[in-house]
């Protein structure tokens, strides 16, 4: 296992007799994202200078709602 920020990488090892490949994981506040398959990660910039959507996430409500609408579409990860 790894740590990186808050962020646990932990490999999973197949066994030493096994052809399978190693499939990269990781442990986000005790839940485990395997990368078998392709993820989509979403980027919410709430920066008042954002160049993309200018500040629109003024308020918590407003972030919160856009967060869980980018999770609602398929995102596993928001930075």
């Amino acid at each position: 296992m790894y740590k990186i920020n808050n962020f646990t990488i932990c490999p999973f090892a197949p066994p030493s007799h096994s052809f399978l490949p190693m499939i990269p994981t990781i442990c986000c506040k005790g839940n485990i994202i395997d990368f078998a398959t392709p993820r989509v990660m979403g980027i919410l910039n709430i920066t008042p200078d954002s160049f993309y959507d200018g500040g629109r996430y003024t308020s918590d409500k407003l972030l919160l709602a856009q967060a869980e609408k980018m999770l609602d579409e398929g995102q596993i990860l928001l930075i």
